[in-house]
């Protein structure tokens, strides 16, 4: 995020990019994001969400291929067998 100046006395603000609020490096005054800096937050939070929502569908599609397999490999042996 951009640095800007502090309203209170005049230091850089640097603004932390997940909770967007802002604190004056001298004297400690927190500092709402500005508008358009604030909507690249949620923006980021959102693509963050959407990504582990697919990586959580990726993971438990592997695990049902993965347990699918298993139990064919099973049945195949004991038929083997038999």
């Amino acid at each position: 995020m951009n640095d800007t100046k502090c309203k209170n006395c005049g230091g850089n603000v640097d603004y932390d990019e997940i909770t967007g609020i802002g604190t004056c490096q001298y004297c400690g005054t927190k500092h709402a994001a500005p508008q358009e800096e604030a909507t690249e937050i949620q923006q980021q939070k959102t693509r963050k969400n959407f990504n582990i929502k697919n990586t959580r569908k990726s993971v438990t599609i592997r695990i049902i291929v993965i347990i699918i397999v298993v139990v064919a490999y099973i049945i195949y042996m004991v038929n083997l067998f038999h």
